[in-house]
């Protein structure tokens, strides 16, 4: 069975995820934005992420495996122990973790990994959080790449009384003839 990927993230109406480069999504996010962050990565059996999207914080959330992309030579060397550095391509780490025998795992950014996963039609769902704020500059949930994906409603729910919705799309993963 094909390992389940999915993305998690949370963005302002008009699609930025950050504000700028060094702050954390969390900086702005509802609790209820957080609160259901937490939970999936708490259920997930492996988290994976970008480099600069790695947080400290989600080692103590989890004794799921974090697998952390990146070409940083430094860290590819470091003692694997809950955080995996690996410059792996994304097909081949998600082949890996399911010969593993893992079923799912949580994809949480950044912008330049959630493109590598989707350009590979490794995803399976895309999980957004619509908070109720516009930003006039930051950065995007998806950059100028070559993507194009059909998505399919599976639920909306609101999440707070300040309009903050939990949306979760099906990524249609075409197969080219």
């Amino acid at each position: 069975m094909a390992l389940k990927i999915t993305i998690l993230m949370a963005m302002s109406l008009n699609g930025i995820i950050s504000r700028k480069e060094t702050e954390s999504v969390i900086a702005w996010t509802s609790p209820e934005d957080k609160n259901m962050l937490y939970e999936n990565i708490k259920s997930s059996y492996v988290l994976i992420m970008g480099r600069k999207s790695f947080q400290p914080v989600y080692k103590k959330l989890t004794a799921a495996p974090i697998y952390v992309m990146t070409n940083d030579i430094n860290l590819l060397n470091k003692e694997k122990t809950q955080v995996i550095y690996t410059n792996a391509k994304p097909c081949k780490l998600s082949e890996f973790l399911s010969k593993q025998g893992l079923k799912n795992a949580l994809l949480l950014g950044g912008v330049k990994t959630n493109i590598e996963f989707l350009q590979q039609g490794l995803v399976s769902e895309i999980k957004i959080t619509i908070e109720p704020k516009l930003f006039g500059v930051g950065m995007p949930f998806i950059t100028n790449s070559v993507l194009d994906k059909n998505l399919e409603l599976m639920s909306v729910k609101q999440a707070n009384a300040k309009s903050s919705l939990f949306l979760c799309y099906k990524v249609i993963n075409e197969k080219s003839l």
